[in-house]
């Protein structure tokens, strides 16, 4: 049900930034982007979530990754949503988008069981060159962050990397650091562990992972 209802509000959400850009106000360059992400989530990422909530109805392990994977990739926009635009027309829209899909991603996640996937998962994936990658990742994109961030908590000015974006604070650092990153490497050992619940989530947010490479690109 929070994954219909997430479908509902990205696709009204996408759409209207996409037929109707005078919708959308702020720096140009914020407005580019979030239109770009748009496209993304709707011919790419609202398709895999619909193929893949039919798939895990029939019992499909790919379809139970690929739920959770572009779930989270939706939550995530939703975010940047609502955090990296002005506020517009669509805020309700953006608040129901990343209402449904943290509480779906939730939902999700409290379902993986804790054994019955496992054996479904081949010997010979590389579980532990996939989690040592997502932990390198995350680490990098650590250091990228703070090697822009320290510096400016000296400086009285505002920090260089807001230049042209019309935000009062870096919202990508925010959720990152906070949230998705850890949460990233937590889901690292548990793949490196080849834990049921790792393999499964692991497998999702890689799925994620690729989805957001697809979506700076286009952005």
């Amino acid at each position: 049900v929070l994954s219909v209802l997430l479908l509902a509000a990205a696709a009204v959400a996408t759409v209207a930034a996409l037929a109707m850009p005078d919708l959308l106000h702020g720096p140009a360059v914020m407005v580019g982007s979030m239109r770009g992400t748009a496209l993304v989530v709707l011919v790419l990422a609202l398709p895999i979530l619909v193929l893949a909530m039919a798939d895990a109805r029939r019992g499909g392990l790919l379809g139970v990754v690929a739920w959770i994977g572009s779930v989270a990739f939706v939550a995530y926009q939703g975010w940047m949503f609502l955090f990296g635009l002005p506020f517009n027309g669509l805020f309700l829209v953006y608040v129901a988008m990343l209402a449904f899909g943290f509480w779906g991603l939730v939902a999700l996640l409290v379902r993986v069981p804790a054994g019955s996937y496992a054996a479904a998962f081949s010997p010979a994936l590389p579980a532990r060159l996939l989690a040592g990658w997502m932990v390198v990742s995350c680490l990098a994109f650590y250091a990228l962050w703070l090697k822009n961030v320290v510096p400016s908590l000296f400086d009285s000015a505002a920090p260089a990397f807001l230049a042209g974006t019309g935000m009062v604070t870096a919202t990508n650092y925010v959720l990152d650091m906070a949230l998705f990153l850890p949460f990233t490497i937590v889901v690292a050992v548990a793949l490196w562990r080849r834990t049921s619940w790792g393999l499964v989530v692991g497998g999702a947010m890689l799925l994620m992972l690729v989805l957001e490479s697809v979506a700076i690109a286009v952005d």
